[in-house]
Protein backbone atom coordinates (compact mmCIF):
# COMPACT_ATOMS: atom_id res chain seq x y z
CA UNK A 1 0.00 0.00 0.00
CA UNK A 2 1.06 3.25 -0.90
CA UNK A 3 1.46 5.79 1.73
CA UNK A 4 -0.98 9.03 1.94
CA UNK A 5 0.88 12.09 1.55
CA UNK A 6 0.26 15.26 3.10
CA UNK A 7 1.15 17.88 0.23
CA UNK A 8 2.19 21.80 -0.10
CA UNK A 9 0.71 23.42 -3.33
CA UNK A 10 2.88 25.17 -4.86
CA UNK A 11 0.77 28.30 -3.82
CA UNK A 12 2.17 27.70 -0.36
CA UNK A 13 5.33 27.43 -1.45
CA UNK A 14 5.31 30.69 -3.10
CA UNK A 15 3.82 32.40 0.08
CA UNK A 16 7.14 31.38 1.69
CA UNK A 17 8.48 34.39 -0.17
CA UNK A 18 12.11 32.21 -1.07
CA UNK A 19 12.10 33.27 -4.72
CA UNK A 20 11.35 36.42 -6.71
CA UNK A 21 12.12 35.20 -10.40
CA UNK A 22 10.95 36.46 -13.54
CA UNK A 23 7.91 34.96 -15.54
CA UNK A 24 9.37 33.16 -18.28
CA UNK A 25 7.94 31.28 -21.35
CA UNK A 26 7.03 27.76 -21.19
CA UNK A 27 8.67 25.04 -23.23
CA UNK A 28 7.28 24.92 -26.41
CA UNK A 29 8.01 20.91 -26.74
CA UNK A 30 6.08 20.36 -23.78
CA UNK A 31 1.84 21.08 -24.29
CA UNK A 32 0.22 19.10 -22.17
CA UNK A 33 -0.05 19.84 -18.00
CA UNK A 34 2.13 17.76 -16.11
CA UNK A 35 1.43 16.66 -12.28
CA UNK A 36 4.45 16.76 -10.60
CA UNK A 37 6.12 16.08 -6.66
CA UNK A 38 9.33 16.73 -5.24
CA UNK A 39 10.00 14.84 -1.88
CA UNK A 40 12.28 16.66 0.41
CA UNK A 41 12.54 16.44 4.27
CA UNK A 42 10.44 17.71 6.96
CA UNK A 43 9.65 21.79 7.14
CA UNK A 44 11.83 23.74 8.56
CA UNK A 45 15.18 21.97 7.14
CA UNK A 46 17.44 23.57 4.53
CA UNK A 47 16.10 20.69 2.39
CA UNK A 48 12.55 21.96 1.97
CA UNK A 49 13.63 25.53 1.30
CA UNK A 50 15.58 23.72 -1.49
CA UNK A 51 12.75 21.99 -2.65
CA UNK A 52 10.72 24.96 -2.73
CA UNK A 53 12.90 26.80 -4.69
CA UNK A 54 13.32 24.20 -7.43
CA UNK A 55 9.53 24.06 -7.32
CA UNK A 56 9.21 27.42 -8.25
CA UNK A 57 12.18 26.92 -11.20
CA UNK A 58 10.13 24.15 -12.24
CA UNK A 59 6.55 25.75 -12.61
CA UNK A 60 7.85 28.97 -14.79
CA UNK A 61 8.75 26.27 -17.56
CA UNK A 62 5.56 24.27 -17.34
CA UNK A 63 2.55 24.10 -19.27
CA UNK A 64 -0.37 26.09 -17.62
CA UNK A 65 -2.34 23.69 -15.69
CA UNK A 66 0.84 21.56 -14.39
CA UNK A 67 0.76 20.90 -10.50
CA UNK A 68 3.89 20.74 -8.50
CA UNK A 69 3.69 19.57 -4.69
CA UNK A 70 6.51 19.03 -2.39
CA UNK A 71 6.59 16.00 -0.21
CA UNK A 72 8.34 17.00 3.40
CA UNK A 73 8.87 13.59 4.42
CA UNK A 74 11.48 10.79 4.22
CA UNK A 75 14.76 12.61 3.49
CA UNK A 76 17.66 11.35 2.15
CA UNK A 77 17.58 7.48 2.85
CA UNK A 78 13.94 7.32 2.08
CA UNK A 79 13.43 9.43 -1.12
CA UNK A 80 14.76 7.13 -3.58
CA UNK A 81 12.71 4.45 -2.31
CA UNK A 82 9.24 7.01 -2.93
CA UNK A 83 10.75 7.64 -6.29
CA UNK A 84 11.62 4.12 -7.15
CA UNK A 85 8.05 2.87 -6.64
CA UNK A 86 6.82 6.17 -8.10
CA UNK A 87 5.12 8.31 -4.75
CA UNK A 88 7.08 10.89 -6.23
CA UNK A 89 8.44 11.94 -9.45
CA UNK A 90 11.59 13.60 -7.82
CA UNK A 91 13.55 13.78 -4.54
CA UNK A 92 16.36 14.91 -2.86
CA UNK A 93 19.18 12.41 -1.85
CA UNK A 94 22.73 12.80 -1.77
CA UNK A 95 25.17 11.07 -3.20
CA UNK A 96 25.94 8.54 -0.80
CA UNK A 97 22.36 7.46 -0.48
CA UNK A 98 22.27 7.52 -4.43
CA UNK A 99 25.05 5.00 -4.29
CA UNK A 100 23.68 2.76 -1.62
CA UNK A 101 20.15 2.52 -3.38
CA UNK A 102 21.15 1.72 -6.56
CA UNK A 103 24.14 -0.65 -6.03
CA UNK A 104 21.40 -2.08 -3.19
CA UNK A 105 23.61 -1.78 -0.23
CA UNK A 106 23.94 -0.57 2.96
CA UNK A 107 20.30 0.14 4.23
CA UNK A 108 18.83 -0.79 0.67
CA UNK A 109 18.29 -4.41 0.45
CA UNK A 110 18.16 -4.72 -3.51
CA UNK A 111 19.32 -2.03 -5.96
CA UNK A 112 16.48 0.40 -7.07
CA UNK A 113 16.23 0.22 -10.82
CA UNK A 114 13.76 3.46 -11.64
CA UNK A 115 16.09 6.22 -10.37
CA UNK A 116 18.08 8.09 -12.00
CA UNK A 117 19.69 11.66 -11.43
CA UNK A 118 19.51 15.32 -13.01
CA UNK A 119 21.95 17.25 -11.43
CA UNK A 120 24.42 17.09 -8.16
CA UNK A 121 27.07 19.05 -5.96
CA UNK A 122 24.26 21.48 -4.98
CA UNK A 123 26.11 22.37 -1.79
CA UNK A 124 28.35 21.28 1.02
CA UNK A 125 27.14 18.68 3.23
CA UNK A 126 29.03 18.13 6.31
CA UNK A 127 28.60 15.46 9.01
CA UNK A 128 28.59 17.33 12.21
CA UNK A 129 29.41 15.82 16.02
CA UNK A 130 28.62 18.82 18.22
CA UNK A 131 28.92 18.77 22.06
CA UNK A 132 28.13 21.09 24.95
CA UNK A 133 31.63 22.29 26.35
CA UNK A 134 30.59 21.51 29.76
CA UNK A 135 30.85 17.82 28.78
CA UNK A 136 34.70 18.72 28.57
CA UNK A 137 35.25 16.65 25.29
CA UNK A 138 37.94 17.61 23.19
CA UNK A 139 37.74 14.08 20.58
CA UNK A 140 35.06 11.65 20.24
CA UNK A 141 37.74 8.72 21.41
CA UNK A 142 36.95 10.70 24.87
CA UNK A 143 33.75 8.75 25.09
CA UNK A 144 35.07 5.57 24.98
CA UNK A 145 38.46 5.84 26.72
CA UNK A 146 36.59 8.18 29.80
CA UNK A 147 33.40 5.64 29.71
CA UNK A 148 31.67 8.86 29.61
CA UNK A 149 27.61 8.73 29.66
CA UNK A 150 26.94 10.47 26.47
CA UNK A 151 23.60 11.81 26.22
CA UNK A 152 23.74 11.72 22.21
CA UNK A 153 20.90 12.92 20.19
CA UNK A 154 20.15 12.13 16.46
CA UNK A 155 17.99 12.66 13.51
CA UNK A 156 15.21 10.21 12.72
CA UNK A 157 16.19 6.62 12.66
CA UNK A 158 17.03 5.36 9.50
CA UNK A 159 18.07 9.27 7.92
CA UNK A 160 21.24 9.65 6.55
CA UNK A 161 22.54 11.24 9.55
CA UNK A 162 21.20 9.04 11.73
CA UNK A 163 23.04 6.01 9.65
CA UNK A 164 26.16 8.05 9.69
CA UNK A 165 26.44 8.70 13.30
CA UNK A 166 25.97 5.08 13.68
CA UNK A 167 28.75 4.42 11.54
CA UNK A 168 31.10 6.83 13.17
CA UNK A 169 30.58 5.60 16.45
CA UNK A 170 31.22 2.01 14.95
CA UNK A 171 34.71 3.20 13.22
CA UNK A 172 35.41 4.72 17.34
CA UNK A 173 34.41 1.21 18.76
CA UNK A 174 31.55 2.19 20.02
CA UNK A 175 27.19 1.91 19.70
CA UNK A 176 23.85 2.99 20.85
CA UNK A 177 24.12 0.09 23.18
CA UNK A 178 28.01 0.69 24.58
CA UNK A 179 26.69 4.59 25.38
CA UNK A 180 23.70 2.87 27.68
CA UNK A 181 26.05 0.47 28.79
CA UNK A 182 28.18 3.68 30.42
CA UNK A 183 25.17 5.41 31.53
CA UNK A 184 24.53 7.64 28.61
CA UNK A 185 22.10 7.46 25.39
CA UNK A 186 21.16 7.95 22.10
CA UNK A 187 17.60 9.77 21.18
CA UNK A 188 15.87 10.30 17.90
CA UNK A 189 14.17 14.08 18.52
CA UNK A 190 12.67 16.60 15.65
CA UNK A 191 15.18 18.99 14.45
CA UNK A 192 13.94 21.90 16.20
CA UNK A 193 13.84 20.36 19.52
CA UNK A 194 17.55 19.93 19.47
CA UNK A 195 19.28 23.18 20.71
CA UNK A 196 16.41 23.32 23.98
CA UNK A 197 17.42 19.90 24.98
CA UNK A 198 21.07 20.57 24.84
CA UNK A 199 20.62 24.45 26.49
CA UNK A 200 18.59 23.08 29.24
CA UNK A 201 21.33 20.20 30.28
CA UNK A 202 18.94 17.23 29.61
CA UNK A 203 22.01 15.84 26.21
CA UNK A 204 25.22 16.47 25.50
CA UNK A 205 25.43 16.46 21.83
CA UNK A 206 23.65 16.18 18.58
CA UNK A 207 24.99 14.08 15.69
CA UNK A 208 23.93 14.83 12.06
CA UNK A 209 24.47 16.26 8.43
CA UNK A 210 24.46 19.87 8.21
CA UNK A 211 25.41 23.00 5.70
CA UNK A 212 25.94 25.97 5.92
CA UNK A 213 23.38 28.33 7.84
CA UNK A 214 21.71 25.12 8.67
CA UNK A 215 18.70 25.95 10.99
CA UNK A 216 19.18 23.83 14.07
CA UNK A 217 23.64 23.80 13.86
CA UNK A 218 22.89 28.04 14.25
CA UNK A 219 20.58 27.93 16.67
CA UNK A 220 22.52 25.41 19.05
CA UNK A 221 25.66 26.90 18.16
CA UNK A 222 24.15 30.62 19.21
CA UNK A 223 22.09 29.29 22.51
CA UNK A 224 24.84 26.86 23.81
CA UNK A 225 28.96 27.31 24.69
CA UNK A 226 29.64 23.82 21.62
CA UNK A 227 32.65 22.22 20.32
CA UNK A 228 32.62 20.65 16.97
CA UNK A 229 34.36 17.72 16.96
CA UNK A 230 36.88 16.13 14.25
CA UNK A 231 37.11 12.72 13.03
CA UNK A 232 40.54 11.26 12.92
CA UNK A 233 42.27 10.53 9.52
CA UNK A 234 41.50 6.92 9.84
CA UNK A 235 38.07 6.91 10.63
CA UNK A 236 37.83 9.25 7.65
CA UNK A 237 39.72 6.79 5.35
CA UNK A 238 37.47 3.93 6.78
CA UNK A 239 33.97 5.70 5.97
CA UNK A 240 35.62 6.86 2.61
CA UNK A 241 35.08 3.27 1.65
CA UNK A 242 31.54 3.32 2.27
CA UNK A 243 30.51 6.26 -0.34
CA UNK A 244 31.08 9.32 2.23
CA UNK A 245 33.45 11.47 0.77
CA UNK A 246 36.26 13.90 2.88
CA UNK A 247 35.08 17.05 3.45
CA UNK A 248 35.87 19.91 6.43
CA UNK A 249 33.67 22.33 8.24
CA UNK A 250 35.57 25.18 7.41
CA UNK A 251 36.05 27.87 10.45
CA UNK A 252 34.14 30.17 11.70
CA UNK A 253 31.11 28.71 9.68
CA UNK A 254 29.44 28.51 13.28
CA UNK A 255 29.49 30.76 15.88
CA UNK A 256 32.46 29.25 18.36
CA UNK A 257 33.63 26.95 15.86
CA UNK A 258 37.19 28.77 14.94
CA UNK A 259 39.21 25.86 13.31
CA UNK A 260 38.58 23.88 10.24
CA UNK A 261 36.56 20.64 11.20
CA UNK A 262 38.19 17.47 9.44
CA UNK A 263 34.81 15.09 9.16
CA UNK A 264 33.08 13.55 5.94
CA UNK A 265 30.27 14.46 3.83
CA UNK A 266 28.31 14.22 0.82
CA UNK A 267 26.52 16.70 -1.57
CA UNK A 268 22.97 17.12 -2.27
CA UNK A 269 21.61 15.32 -5.30
CA UNK A 270 18.48 16.06 -6.98
CA UNK A 271 17.22 12.11 -8.26
CA UNK A 272 14.37 11.41 -10.75
CA UNK A 273 11.78 8.25 -11.77
CA UNK A 274 14.06 6.79 -15.19
CA UNK A 275 10.38 6.06 -16.66
CA UNK A 276 9.70 9.73 -16.62
CA UNK A 277 9.38 11.79 -20.01
CA UNK A 278 12.76 13.09 -21.44
CA UNK A 279 11.00 16.01 -22.33
CA UNK A 280 9.76 16.88 -19.16
CA UNK A 281 12.89 16.04 -17.56
CA UNK A 282 14.99 17.87 -20.59
CA UNK A 283 12.23 21.17 -19.27
CA UNK A 284 13.11 21.52 -15.64
CA UNK A 285 16.94 20.49 -16.06
CA UNK A 286 17.47 23.26 -18.87
CA UNK A 287 14.99 25.56 -16.33
CA UNK A 288 17.29 24.57 -13.14
CA UNK A 289 20.54 25.39 -14.53
CA UNK A 290 20.14 27.96 -16.14
CA UNK A 291 18.59 29.69 -13.07
CA UNK A 292 21.55 29.88 -10.83
CA UNK A 293 20.49 33.04 -9.49
CA UNK A 294 17.62 31.60 -8.21
CA UNK A 295 19.14 29.00 -6.33
CA UNK A 296 21.17 31.52 -4.91
CA UNK A 297 18.18 33.68 -3.66
CA UNK A 298 16.71 30.59 -2.68
CA UNK A 299 19.14 29.15 -0.18
CA UNK A 300 23.04 29.95 1.09
CA UNK A 301 24.08 26.56 0.74
CA UNK A 302 22.85 26.27 -3.08
CA UNK A 303 25.87 28.85 -3.79
CA UNK A 304 28.43 26.20 -4.06
CA UNK A 305 26.32 24.77 -6.97
CA UNK A 306 27.80 24.87 -10.05
CA UNK A 307 26.23 23.55 -13.09
CA UNK A 308 28.80 22.96 -15.48
CA UNK A 309 29.96 19.85 -13.38
CA UNK A 310 26.33 18.85 -12.31
CA UNK A 311 26.56 15.76 -14.67
CA UNK A 312 29.75 14.19 -13.12
CA UNK A 313 29.25 10.88 -11.90
CA UNK A 314 32.08 11.45 -8.74
CA UNK A 315 29.11 14.16 -7.88
CA UNK A 316 25.55 11.97 -8.36
CA UNK A 317 26.44 8.24 -7.23
CA UNK A 318 23.27 7.71 -9.77
CA UNK A 319 23.30 7.09 -13.13
CA UNK A 320 22.37 10.40 -15.55
CA UNK A 321 19.11 10.67 -16.67
CA UNK A 322 18.80 10.42 -20.56
CA UNK A 323 16.62 13.65 -20.67
CA UNK A 324 19.17 15.69 -18.39
CA UNK A 325 22.22 14.20 -19.87
CA UNK A 326 20.49 15.68 -23.60
CA UNK A 327 20.51 18.96 -21.87
CA UNK A 328 24.24 19.01 -20.27
CA UNK A 329 25.49 17.67 -24.30
CA UNK A 330 23.98 20.50 -25.70
CA UNK A 331 25.54 23.09 -23.85
CA UNK A 332 29.05 21.47 -24.43
CA UNK A 333 29.78 20.81 -20.46
CA UNK A 334 29.52 16.90 -21.18
CA UNK A 335 30.56 14.84 -24.20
Amino acid sequence: MRHQFRRFSISVLLALGVLGLSPSANTAALKDPVHLRIASAGIGGGWYVYAATFAKIFRDVLPKGSTLDVLPIAGSVGNPKLVNRGDAEFGLAQTVTGFWATKGIETYDAPLKNVRAIAGGFDELWMAFIVDKKSGLMSIEEVKAKNYPLRLLTAQRGGTGELVTRMILDAYGMSYDSLEKAGGSAKPVPRPAVAGIIRDGKADAYSHSIMVNHATAVELSNNVDVRYLPLKSEVISNLSKSGLAPVTIPAGSFRGQDKDIPTVGSPTILIVRADLDDEVVYTVTKALLENKAALDKGHAGLKAFDPKTAWKQEKLGVPLHPGAARYYKERGWMK
